[in-house]
């Protein structure tokens, strides 16, 4: 029995005082929120830092999915639906609510039943629904270079707390860099539960849109499924995806045909002093195990 169809319209399933102030919802499907075709603003672009401000004047509260979408209302989009591609994070927060309003459930109950528990990701905790999820491990920002920035300038920032208490349905887990590269190959393998169906919506060629202005490592075209970012480059097929914010950046890669997953985890982020030897090492890696598999 399906519960809950990608195609499907989500403005049933948005709260009533938002519905109304974002342009275009009642055309918006989940697919289109999860491919970035929506036209959806990105939270983070809003403003002058408007969202991690918000952050910062309150340090102490937990913070869900209405936190971020407050900086999307009223908010002119990219595009109409389904007639473009832009990277919005605020898709997949909008899809959290909406799925968690549909199911009437908890993303996390969802996240573990579904996903973690069959998948055996023991090193995977969902924030705001498992306590694990506030112990990580510390991540740090350099502000060096513009004194009037949001965060401090010339110190060493501590971002932990603001990533603990912010949980949004884009960027919902804490996890080890084993369990990251772990779950990438089980998608792209069919590891139960992911099954034919889940494996086409996610990297099938019919539901592939060309990826702009996002990060490749081997000259490839660039296409963006659900979630995972699909490099086609002249020797096979790179999947890979990543994320970056203050204090972290995530990296995790499947090269098909050598059949090699890597997760790499950083504890500081959005930062070229960080970012660029993690982007270094990710292509050292890929390098190292192509050319082991033309040997």
């Amino acid at each position: 029995m399906v519960l809950l169809s990608l195609d499907e319209p989500v403005l049933p399933w948005v709260p009533e005082d938002m519905a109304g102030r974002i342009q275009h919802l009642e055309f918006m499907t989940l697919r289109q929120l999860l491919n970035h075709s929506a036209g959806i603003v990105e939270y983070n672009d809003v403003g002058e830092l408007d969202f991690i401000r918000a952050q910062l004047a309150d340090k102490v509260h937990r913070k869900g999915n209405r936190f971020a979408l407050q900086f999307v209302l009223d908010q002119s989009p990219y595009f109409e639906p389904g007639e473009g591609f832009a990277y919005s994070n605020s898709g997949y927060v909008l899809a959290g609510m909406v799925i968690e309003n549909k199911l009437k459930q908890p993303l996390g109950r969802l996240l573990h039943e579904h996903v973690l528990e069959p998948l055996g990701l023991t090193e995977t905790f969902v924030k705001g629904h498992d306590s694990a999820a506030d112990d990580v491990a510390s991540g740090y920002f350099f502000n060096m270079d513009e004194p009037d920035f949001v965060l401090p300038y010339r110190q060493r920032y501590n971002t932990k707390q603001l990533i603990v208490n912010t949980a949004l349905a884009d960027a919902p887990i804490a996890a080890s860099a084993r369990d990251m590269a772990k779950l990438l190959k089980a998608i792209l393998v069919k590891t139960q539960p992911v099954n034919e169906r889940i494996y086409r919506n996610m990297v099938g060629e019919e539901s592939l849109h060309t990826a702009r202005w996002l990060p490749s490592f081997m000259d490839g075209a660039l296409y963006y499924g659900l979630g995972v970012m699909v490099e086609k480059h002249k020797d096979g097929v790179l999947y890979h995806h990543g994320g970056n914010e203050f204090g972290y950046i995530t990296q995790s890669v499947y090269l098909a045909e050598q059949d090699v997953a890597i997760g790499l985890i950083a504890n500081c982020g959005a930062q070229d002093e960080c970012d660029e030897p993690v982007i270094a090492l990710t292509q050292a890696l890929i390098a190292r195990f192509t050319a082991n598999n033309s040997d």
